[in-house]
């Protein structure tokens, strides 16, 4: 029998147009010119199938996502997966026929001539497929990577205040700048540049220490990490790099624009620092749960000149890290239990605080629950949050390449991770709490000489 084959599709590859620009998925026309550090695990389904949920999301989180290039993208990438299926089923039946007909003792060269040239067509057709195909399958990887993660069942719609520990101050106080010219504590230039003086500096040095201490005690193993991360990590931690209010970039007058690999300063107690040690990196099972954390710099650019301490551009942090099995019900209980730790361990500094859940709108798109620690400012009349714990589920992972064995399969761990102190954010709470006097906590005195 003949089987005749004919071109089953023509699209034209020029509306196909490239929204991003990806370090942490370098396509095809940036591979020339650019190194790629990995392929990150994009499960398409997970999202299309779940189209209702996705815009729930980010109608919850307030985030503008073109869900109708979103669905386009998606209904090309099928079809073309469709059609390259079903060419590739008929050039296995083509090679399959021939083979047949050749076993044959008879004269068959018309038929097997016939075959060979429709068996040409497919080639073609799949090789006009593939030109089609990538830029597709490209556009659509982009596309999902600027995805939110999932939202947590406990994520609210409004805050929802988990403790409070004291009572709110009453009075309205000066800025905490001025508070700390006052009581010789703090020499405030700008978000950029500020000296801490006196009792103010030594507080800063017990307080880190105070934190490394409780979390030394409950099983956390101190890392000493880089002040600088790369594109693709920032990237993969869910930071929109070109965004010039989100991270530092270091400049490179001789960078070209094809070059979209930059380094930034991100400090050694952050997120970025912990996931760049974790990326490609696949441990043992039996290691899980780790507990690391970090204490030192945090470099953020100040988005506001009035806040002062409470948006600097540079701070003293401690940073932890946690990561789990794949299993939600394990990654919880260690969430709950930092939660827990780090609550005691504000109590003990006797300073009015609460501990909320942020709502969906104040998470960040790799978030899918956050629980912040926040005190209280006197002048702004406000909570400043001084120290948040994160959930990401597997996120990070997926998009880093972070995993464990189990038995062939790759599987990719749950990461909670947070700034659970920094300093300059409390200090200008504390400073505003107490105008005419600098008090420092008794649980910091011990160790003051």
């Amino acid at each position: 029998s003949k089987m005749n084959i004919t071109r089953h599709f023509y699209i034209n590859t020029k509306i196909i147009h490239r929204f991003y620009s990806s370090a942490l998925f370098i396509t095809g026309d940036k591979a020339t010119t650019n190194c790629a550090l990995l392929t990150p695990y994009v499960d398409f389904k997970q999202y299309v199938n779940n189209f209702d949920a996705l815009a729930d999301n980010v109608k919850q989180r307030r985030l503008d996502v073109d869900f109708h290039e979103l669905r386009r993208l998606w209904n090309l990438y099928e079809d073309l997966d469709n059609t390259k299926q079903k060419l590739d089923l008929y050039r296995i039946n083509i090679t399959n026929k021939i083979k047949e007909l050749k076993d044959k003792n008879i004269d068959n060269t018309n038929e097997v001539t016939k075959l060979i040239n429709n068996g040409k067509i497919v080639r073609d057709d799949l090789k006009a497929l593939k030109e089609c195909f990538q830029p597709i399958q490209e556009n659509l990887v982009l596309q999902i990577l600027h995805l939110p993660n999932v939202i947590h069942d406990l994520t609210p719609l409004d805050v929802k205040v988990i403790t409070t520990y004291l009572e709110k101050p009453k009075k309205t106080s000066k800025h905490h700048t001025i508070i700390g010219q006052k009581l010789k504590q703090l020499n405030y230039i700008n978000a950029n540049t500020y000296y801490l003086t006196n009792e103010a500096a030594l507080m800063e040095l017990n307080l880190l220490s105070y934190f490394n201490k409780n979390l030394d005690n409950n099983n956390f193993i101190p890392f000493c990490l880089p002040d600088f991360a790369r594109t693709a990590i920032v990237e993969g931690c869910g930071i929109d790099y070109e965004h010039l209010d989100a991270i530092f970039t270091l400049k490179d007058p001789e960078d070209t624009k094809s070059d979209i690999s930059k380094l930034h300063l991100t400090g050694s107690a952050s997120l970025f620092a912990f996931m760049a040690y974790h990326t490609k990196l696949m441990l043992y099972p039996s290691v899980f749960p780790i507990h690391y954390y970090s204490s030192g710099r945090q470099y953020l650019p100040s988005t506001s000149i009035s806040e002062g301490l409470f948006a600097p551009s540079q701070s003293s942090c401690v940073h932890i890290f946690t990561a789990t099995l794949n299993d939600k019900q394990k990654m919880e209980q260690q969430f709950f239990d930092i939660i827990t730790l780090c609550t005691d361990i504000y109590k003990a500094l006797n300073y009015h605080f609460r501990v909320i859940y942020q709502p969906a709108f104040e998470l960040h798109k790799s978030e899918c629950l956050r629980v912040s620690f926040q005190m209280y400012s006197s002048h702004f009349q406000k909570y400043i949050e001084v120290g948040y714990v994160s959930m990401y589920d597997d996120y990070l992972s997926k998009r880093l390449l972070f995993t464990y064995k189990e038995g062939k399969v790759n599987v990719f761990p749950k990461v909670i991770s947070g700034t659970v102190v920094n300093f300059a954010k409390l200090l200008g709470c504390v400073l505003e709490s107490n105008s005419e006097q600098f008090v420092v906590p008794d649980v910091l005195c011990k160790d003051w000489n």
